[in-house]
Order: C-alpha cells, then structure tokens, then sequence
C-alpha cells in the first residue's frame, strides 16, 4: 500500500515536468526579447517594459505551482547521482 502511494506521487511529480520547462523556457525566450526590443528603441520604451514586466510576472506566477515538485525530483535524481557506486 505505501509503495503504491509512492509510486503515484512520483507519478504525479513527473507530469510537472513538462509544462516546468516549457513555462520556464518561456520565461527565459521572452525576457531576452523584450530585453533585445529596449536595447534596439524599435517600440516606445514604456510600453515595452510595462508588457515585459507584466508578462514575466504572469510566467512567474505559472511557474510556482510546478517549483517544488521539480525540487523533489531534483532531489531524488541527486541523492541517486551520488548513491550511485563507482565505475571501476
């Protein structure tokens, strides 16, 4: 009974892998383009920071659900990185 709760946890955990990283790549791609559009003063500085802003915020905001499964996760690929035994 306990293994199969773990199990379903661990299941559950890893469906929070994918939208993680789409989120947070969205994240990053779209914090260098706004970044890249204040740099070239192509749009009116103000609004391109007020959307980015906003924008990012929003991301952030999609990303909090999904952080501390990715950390369980980490931690279990981690704690098995470094129980693993030596090649010889």
């Amino acid at each position: 009974m306990f293994q199969q709760r773990e199990v379903n946890r661990i299941r559950d955990e890893q469906e929070h892998i994918k939208p993680f990283v789409i989120i947070l790549t969205t994240l990053i791609v779209f914090s260098i383009l706004i970044r890249s559009l204040r740099e070239t003063n192509f749009f009116i500085y103000d609004f391109v920071a007020a959307v980015g802003l906003l924008s990012q915020l929003i991301l952030a905001v999609m990303l909090i659900p999904h952080v501390i499964p990715m950390a369980r996760i980490l931690r279990r690929l981690i704690d098995r990185w470094l129980s693993a035994p030596d090649p010889t």
